[in-house]
């Protein structure tokens, strides 16, 4: 019965876990810089990319 319920591949949900944690990381990071800085662009960067990551690691 282990077997029949085990994944094919226990490795792979890790490594997603890995980009939805560095995505909101990012996010987060970007979404600080924009609120508290004037330094918008690099706010909205990071932002822009933490939210990307978080997709596509939700998307895998």
């Amino acid at each position: 019965m282990k077997k029949t319920l085990a994944p094919n591949n226990p490795n792979a949900p890790k490594a997603v876990n890995v980009i939805v944690t560095v995505g909101a990381i990012v996010a987060l990071i970007g979404l600080i810089l924009y609120l508290a800085t004037t330094s918008n662009a690099i706010g909205i960067t990071l932002l822009v990319v933490g939210l990307v990551l978080l997709l596509v690691g939700l998307i895998v």
